[in-house]
């Protein structure tokens, strides 16, 4: 709008009027009762995720832990989240230390990363690799899964590039853009 009203008075009419019509298109903000009722209803459903998280913490810390690192990807601002984080990765850690349960964590771990792997999910699968390495910090299988990962990285970005090279840009872009969502 304000560039619309300097174009006015500059005399450049159509550019200002482009730009106005472009600003009429936009819809208005949403009413602050609009705005106070979804940040309600985001609120609950973060208390929920909250009870949620505290709830599997007992039968199934691995499963409580991946929701918490998801509740803080998309809180990182909330302390609740990064409390609940950081207690949950201390709890991991001292049952890792202390040999309770250390068997089937390692398991947990294995079966997750190798079935992000079957599937693709590379970005999830060296999540689980640094949580893994968090806990286990001389874990073998984690370090060769850790390589696995880089390798498939640096084989694509170098496929990438050869196609990019040889002038395929949309196909390159797309490559580019698969590496990056990966």
């Amino acid at each position: 709008l304000r560039l619309a009203e300097t174009q006015v008075d500059s005399g450049d009419l159509l550019e200002a009027k482009k730009n106005y019509d472009e600003i009429k298109e936009v819809p208005p903000p949403p009413a602050p009762s609009e705005r106070e009722r979804v940040r309600n209803k985001l609120d609950r459903l973060f208390r929920d995720k909250v009870l949620k998280i505290q709830s599997l913490e007992a039968s199934n810390l691995n499963e409580a832990q991946n929701e918490a690192a998801s509740l803080l990807r998309f809180f990182p601002d909330e302390p609740v989240a990064l409390e609940t984080y950081v207690r949950l990765q201390m709890k991991y850690s001292k049952l890792a230390m202390e040999g309770v349960a250390t068997q089937k964590i390692y398991q947990s771990y294995r079966n997750n990363i190798e079935g992000f792997m079957l599937k693709s999910q590379f970005r999830e699968a060296l999540g689980e690799v640094n949580r893994m390495l968090f806990n286990f910090p001389r874990a073998e299988f984690a370090e060769r899964k850790y390589q696995e990962i880089q390798q498939r990285n640096e084989a694509a970005l170098a496929n990438a590039l050869e196609t990019y090279k040889a002038g395929r840009f949309e196909e390159a872009r797309k490559k580019f853009e698969d590496i990056r969502r990966d």
